[in-house]
């Protein structure tokens, strides 16, 4: 039996109801063994985290006394010493303005209430992601941190171009983690990976292996549209197609250009901007919005060949190599 993965995640929300919920809905998770600490505001929270709480990620709620959802993400992602931690937002508000205001703000994720424990099983990725940043975090020391930038920046400079090829479902969290490693700049890099994550994965699920998120609207379709993604990969002519990832670098920007076999779709089928929050609500939304969110454009092009590529384009921040070689006092 495989070791289960030790997970904290810090509950942030008013409602002693929706607390319980979210600790039932994260337990349905087999995969990792979850230790939860709960606050009913940001003030408790960062408190909590001031007395030295570690949680590998945050679920917080909007709408709170004291210091609501919004407020303690930014004051999270502006703290050099919590910046890193993934949250994800729960939330009845469920404008265009709220949500993206949210994702734009820091936030990885976002569901509305009602939900169910189902919908919580999404953050599965999200838990995954966050184990790689801390794990990354917590082993390495100021000094090797800026060694790692340094080689990173180096890196950079002579590799242009790194094509990957993949067929299976299981293979996109890996090539997440060494985007992460090795290609994901500082800024923004937790939802550059989420980003990245859920375009592979609509690239591979919609494209490759045909299966429609309209299977879930049926009866127990939760569990047949997972049955069908799982016979597909084992099955051809969907076991035959691959998915291309090339990886393009240039001085200005990081160039990802994922490319899929699949019969590709209509452009009107993707959102307007202005549209953006309401198809993020929806299961197979969420990969545009998060990679629009994360990137500094995203383009979708269709070879002649067949298929769909997606561009996802992120420009380099400035480089402050002198800053880089002092450590701050």
């Amino acid at each position: 039996m495989t070791e289960r993965k030790n997970v904290t995640i810090m509950i942030v929300d008013d409602q002693p109801s929706v607390r319980d919920t979210v600790r039932i809905g994260l337990r349905v998770i087999r995969k990792f063994k979850f230790t939860f600490i709960e606050s009913a505001d940001g003030y408790e929270c960062l408190t909590a985290l001031r007395s030295g709480a570690k949680p590998d990620l945050i679920v917080t709620d909007l709408m709170m006394p004291e210091l609501n959802g919004m407020e303690l993400i930014y004051r999270l992602k502006n703290n050099p010493e919590t910046h890193f931690i993934p949250i994800i937002v729960i939330s009845a508000k469920n404008s265009t303005i709220d949500v993206l205001e949210a994702l734009k703000a820091g936030a990885i994720d976002y569901l509305t209430k009602p939900f169910t424990p189902q919908d919580l099983q999404r953050a599965e990725r999200t838990i995954e992601l966050s184990l790689q940043l801390n794990r990354h975090r917590d082993e390495i020391s100021w000094q090797q941190s800026q060694y790692e930038l340094r080689q990173w920046n180096l890196t950079r400079s002579l590799e242009k171009e790194r094509i990957f090829h993949l067929n299976k479902i299981q293979q996109i969290l890996p090539l997440c983690h060494q985007l992460l490693a090795y290609y994901f700049p500082e800024n923004k890099r937790e939802i550059m990976c989420i980003g990245v994550y859920e375009i592979m994965m609509n690239g591979m699920v919609h494209g490759n292996f045909e299966v429609s998120s309209d299977l879930r609207d049926l009866e127990d379709g939760e569990e047949k549209f997972f049955d069908t993604i799982k016979e597909r990969q084992e099955t051809r002519p969907y076991s035959d197609r691959y998915m291309t990832v090339q990886i393009l670098l240039t001085e200005q920007a990081l160039k990802l250009k994922i490319l899929d076999q699949g019969k590709g779709f209509s452009l009107k089928e993707i959102p307007a901007m202005e549209d953006e929050a309401a198809y993020f609500l929806m299961s197979h939304g969420r990969g545009i919005t998060i990679a629009r969110t994360a990137f500094d454009s995203v383009e979708f092009e269709f070879p002649s060949g067949g298929g769909t590529c997606v561009v996802l384009v992120k420009e380099w921040p400035p480089q402050t190599q002198d800053d880089s070689e002092d450590q701050p006092s």
